[in-house]
C-alpha cells in the first residue's frame, strides 16, 4: 500500500511529462518487473520490448523524460543509471544510455553488476508474454514450472513435509537457484536454517530435483533464458558461453558432514547472541527483537535479513 501510493504521488508529480497517468503507471510496472526478471537491462532494449514485442504505444520522448525522473527519484527496488554514474554520482550519461538495474546488484558495490554483466554478454533476451512479464512487478513471484512442482512433491513424500511449508522451502531455493553463485551447499545451508534437515540418502535424491530446477529456471545472468534453453542456443555455435548449466552434481561424504557441521554451529553462535542481546536489552530496559534462525515467515529478497548482518536478504543468506 505505501508503495502504491508512492507511485501515484510519483505519477501526480510528472505533469511536465507527455503520457497519460495510466501509461505511466503501467511502464512503472513494466520496470519494476524487468528489475526482477532481468536485473539488468538498457533502456534501449527496454523500449524495443515495449514497443515491437508488446506493441505499446508510446513516444520515445515521453519514455525517456519518465526514466530521466525515476532517475532523479528512484521509487521501486531498482535505479536507472548509466554506467559512468555508478561509478561516480557526478558523472552524467544521457537517457537513452542508461540501465534498469535491480539494486541488490549495486546495493554494496559494484562486482556483482560486472560479473552479470559478463555472463549477459553475447546472448539473446528471452522475452515473456506480456502479462507473464508484468507478473515480475510482484517481489514474491516466480513461475510454476513443473520441476518447481516436482520439488515440492519431493519434499512433501520423502520428508513428509506439510504442503504450505514446501512451498516456502521450494521458493527459498528459486532464490538460489537464479543466481549465478548457486550451489548445492548454499541450497543445503538454507534448508537447515529452515530446519529441513535430510541425512545423506535423502540428499542424494533431492540432487536430481534441485539440479532440474536450477537448470530449467529462468536467469537474469541468461537474459531471462534457462540454463538448459541457453545451453541448447549455442551448442554449435562455437562461442565460448557460460550458459550455467549444471551437468551433475556428486555429493562429497565428509565434505557433506563438515558443512553441517559448521552450520550448526553458526546457527547456534547466532542464537546464542541474540539470546546475549535479549538479556542486555531487558537488563537496559530496552525492548529487543527476537532474530530467529531460521526465519519464521517468508522473507521477501529486498528485506533485511533475519541474520542481523544489516544487509538486505538477496545479498546475504539470501545469495
Amino acid at each position: 500500500m505505501i508503495y502504491k501510493e508512492k507511485v501515484n504521488r510519483f505519477i501526480k508529480n510528472q505533469r511536465n511529462i507527455n503520457l497519460a497517468d495510466e501509461t505511466k503507471a503501467l511502464l512503472l510496472q513494466y520496470f519494476e518487473a524487468m528489475a526482477h526478471f532481468y536485473e539488468i537491462i538498457p533502456l534501449k532494449k527496454v523500449y524495443e520490448i515495449l514497443t515491437d514485442a508488446y506493441n505499446e504505444e508510446i513516444s520515445e520522448q515521453g519514455f525517456y523524460e519518465l526514466t530521466d525522473a525515476v532517475h532523479k527519484e528512484p521509487i521501486g527496488f531498482y535505479y536507472i543509471d548509466g554506467e559512468d554514474e555508478l561509478v561516480n554520482e557526478d558523472n552524467t550519461n544521457l537517457p537513452e544510455y542508461r540501465l534498469i538495474i535491480h539494486e541488490s546488484v549495486v546495493s554494496i558495490d559494484l562486482d556483482d553488476y560486472y560479473v552479470i554483466q559478463e555472463l549477459k554478454n553475447g546472448k539473446p533476451y528471452y522475452i515473456p508474454e506480456k502479462d507473464e512479464l508484468l507478473r515480475y512487478s510482484d517481489d514474491f513471484y516466480s513461475e510454476e514450472t513443473e520441476q518447481v512442482v516436482e520439488l515440492r512433491k519431493f519434499f512433501i513424500r520423502t520428508l513428509g513435509t506439510d504442503p504450505k511449508r514446501a512451498v516456502d522451502l521450494v521458493d527459498e531455493l528459486i532464490m538460489i537457484s537464479t543466481k549465478e553463485n548457486r550451489s548445492l551447499d548454499q541450497a543445503l545451508d538454507d534448508l537447515q536454517r529452515m530446519r529441513c534437515d535430510m541425512d545423506i540418502n535423502q540428499i542424494k535424491e533431492f540432487i536430481p530435483y534441485y539440479t532440474d530446477l536450477c537448470n530449467n529456471i529462468r536467469m537474469p545472468s541468461n537474459n531471462g533464458y534457462t540454463a538448459k534453453e541457453t545451453e541448447e542456443l549455442f551448442k554449435d555455435s562455437g562461442k565460448n558461453i557460460n550458459s550455467l548449466y549444471i551437468k551433475n552434481i556428486t555429493l562429497d561424504e565428509k565434505h557433506e558432514k563438515k558443512r553441517r557441521s559448521k552450520t550448526a554451529d553458526n546457527i547456534r553462535k547466532m542464537n546464542e547472541f541474540s539470546a546475549m542481546m535479549r538479556m542486555y536489552a531487558i537488563s537496559q530496559g530496552t525492548p529487543f527483537p527476537d532474530i530467529q534462525i531460521p526465519k519464521p515467515e517468508k522473507i521477501g529478497r529486498n528485506d533485511p535479513c533475519p541474520c542481523g548482518s544489516g544487509k538486505k536478504y538477496k545479498k546475504c543468506c539470501g545469495r
